[in-house]
């Protein structure tokens, strides 16, 4: 986990006024890969109730290109671990997180 640092502290996002203070409707975190292949890049966890979602803030299109690569593969990966997941890749340069 060197390679990663949390970007920000996760967040409680509430969708509506009738859910329970108690339990958040989702929850995410960001962390920043400092060094490799992917360095600079912006993952957002978003851990939700029915699996998590990754969704990956790249800085330049060389990584974007990297990791739409291997999105498949690591994605299957991940479920097969038991992890329901889906995996997004953003531009960051279009879209600011």
């Amino acid at each position: 986990m060197r390679h990663l640092r949390l970007d920000s502290c996760p967040k409680l996002v509430k969708k509506n006024a009738t859910q329970s203070e108690l339990l958040p409707a989702e929850q995410w975190a960001n962390y920043r890969i400092t060094s490799g292949a992917l360095n600079g890049t912006l993952i957002r966890v978003h851990l939700r109730g029915n699996g998590v979602l990754l969704q990956l803030f790249c800085p330049n299109n060389e990584t974007k290109k990297r990791v739409l690569s291997v999105k498949k593969r690591w994605q299957r990966s991940l479920i097969q671990l038991g992890i329901p997941c889906e995996l997004e890749v953003i531009d960051a340069v279009d879209t600011v997180p």
